[in-house]
């Protein structure tokens, strides 16, 4: 399906765009963007953190958005082999001890940029987050700033993945994934914004799982119960707010099959749909 000029409803406005956190279930981006690329809704500012760093970067550099899913899982698989198998080894727990993550993905995210040819963009705005008496957004905007550094500082996960450190005056700063701030990070949304939200599993996916991917899930689960009783994060009043992630994949799972891989851009797709329909309403009558 190719967007129509007549049927795109959304023609006279315009509407930011957030790209959440939430690991491999990024994938879910994917569908809720081809389902507003099919629609004709058009796309101001881009802000992203963490995995949605990814699709954000690959969007706003202007990847042809019915091939995003597929560049997204090969690099979701590029990066399971180059950086996470690293993780259970014995450099892995030195480079903790001495680096503060196990694993360093600067290589990575400096050929992404590489072989997507990928540059910073005056709409694309990138969250990572650092430490001053609680946690602080540090938004990587204009087109000033390297974009591995931005992707790396977005996505770093001590102690899992290094953090960056940056200059910020006469000293540095330490940055980290964005979403210790927010997962999804609204507020700096200049128009009324359309928001994809990932979201941690809330329930166990049917078969079995492997014993990792078990423990990963199951702990998932069990944050996820303890912030929705202790925190409540009601959807922004005036944005569109997309629940586009499943709720029985995990953030980070290690086995991902096709089949799921494909269930999320589906589910991204399907729930993004009913959002846009929404919108027709309320924006059209």
């Amino acid at each position: 399906m190719q967007p129509s000029a007549a049927k795109a409803v959304f023609r006279d406005s315009v509407f930011d765009w957030v790209f959440g956190g939430g690991g491999v279930k990024g994938l879910s981006h994917a569908g809720s963007m081809l389902a507003a690329w099919e629609r004709g809704i058009r796309i101001g500012d881009i802000y992203c953190v963490s995995i949605g760093s990814l699709v954000g970067a690959l969007y706003g550099n202007g990847y042809p958005v019915p091939q995003l899913a597929d560049a997204f899982m090969q690099e979701l698989d590029r990066f399971g082999r180059e950086a996470f198998k690293k993780l259970f080894t014995i450099s892995g727990a030195r480079n903790i001890i001495r680096k503060g993550g196990a694993v360093d993905v600067r290589p990575f995210f400096e050929d992404l940029v590489s072989r997507y040819s990928l540059r910073t963009q005056p709409n694309l705005k990138i969250l990572a987050a650092y430490w001053s008496r609680g946690f602080k957004p540090h938004l990587f905007t204009g087109t000033d700033f390297d974009l591995a550094t931005a992707l790396h500082a977005s996505c770093a996960m001590p102690p899992f993945i290094e953090s960056v450190w940056i200059p910020q005056g006469n000293t540095h700063r330490r940055l980290i994934d964005g979403g210790v701030w927010h997962q999804a990070p609204h507020h700096f949304c200049t128009r009324p914004a359309i928001i994809s939200r990932l979201g941690p599993a809330k329930k166990l996916p049917p078969g079995r799982l492997h014993a990792a991917d078990m423990l990963i899930h199951v702990g998932e689960m069990a944050v996820s119960r303890l912030k929705e009783l202790f925190v409540v994060h009601p959807d922004p009043p005036g944005h569109f707010t997309i629940h586009a992630g499943q709720d029985e994949v995990a953030t980070f799972t290690f086995n991902l099959t096709d089949k799921t891989c494909r269930s999320m851009v589906s589910h991204g797709y399907e729930r993004a749909s009913r959002v846009f329909d929404e919108m027709e309403r309320r924006y059209h009558g």
